[in-house]
């Protein structure tokens, strides 16, 4: 893994000692600095220049230490995480809006935050298992059927079983996996299908299988029904 410099986005009350041990624990990994809140945190990215930004959420309040403005602003000085107690469906997908690369539950912090920081850092988007399940469950819950538009699904046989596994929580290497292709092939399939369906984020990607029904609701149509736009 290349060197990577961190900044860490926390309530100043709390010991992070463990964290940044946890951090620097990986081979070329440092803390750079540590922020109480956006403004600071904006302040020092552009004197530090972080490559990962971490974000510690609000439990209280179901939201992060940072507004949706001054997320945005993050995201143009680096690739940032979010972990927070807050699992509600509006709260993760304002961060992901916002641009966030990851997400995961406080509860889940010391499995999940190296993975998470590695697979952002080089450029892929990290939600754990429950974060995803959490997002599901908002389509899932939502007319799908009201909602499906008419016509061609956009996609060819290929992309939509890519589509199928990416909106059922795989990640590059597991979708890679299951269907006998490289990771760099996977990774290309996503960043064409995100570009052609012109989607920014694993949330509208999920609102999009949902509304076409390739990720079938009790009441949606299997998608083998549907008609699959011409290629490999």
């Amino acid at each position: 893994m290349r060197s990577l410099r961190i900044l860490l986005v926390v309530d100043r009350e709390a010991d992070w000692s463990e964290v940044r041990a946890l951090l620097e624990s990986e081979e070329g990994w440092a803390l750079a600095g540590v922020a109480g809140d956006g403004d600071e945190a904006a302040a020092k990215g552009k004197i530090l220049r972080p490559d990962i930004i971490i974000i510690k959420g609000h439990q209280e309040d179901g939201y992060v230490l940072v507004t949706s403005q001054k997320l945005t602003e993050l995201a143009s000085l680096a690739r940032f995480v979010i972990f927070s107690g807050a699992d509600s469906e509006d709260c993760i997908c304002q961060a992901l809006q916002a641009g966030a690369q990851g997400y995961i539950l406080a509860r889940e912090f010391d499995r999940k935050i190296v993975a998470a920081v590695r697979e952002v850092a080089q450029g892929r988007r990290f939600l754990s298992s429950q974060v995803t399940k959490v997002i599901l469950r908002r389509f899932l819950a939502g007319p799908a059927d009201a909602a499906r538009p008419a016509g061609t699904v956009p996609l060819t046989p290929r992309e939509l079983e890519i589509v199928r596994l990416l909106s059922a929580g795989s990640g590059n290497k597991q979708v890679a996996a299951d269907l006998g292709i490289a990771v760099r092939t996977a990774e290309t399939h996503r960043a064409n299908i995100m570009k052609k369906l012109k989607l920014h984020s694993i949330a509208e990607l999920i609102h999009f299988a949902i509304s076409w029904g390739i990720v079938p609701t009790r009441n949606s149509p299997a998608s083998d029904n549907l008609t699959l736009s011409e290629g490999r």
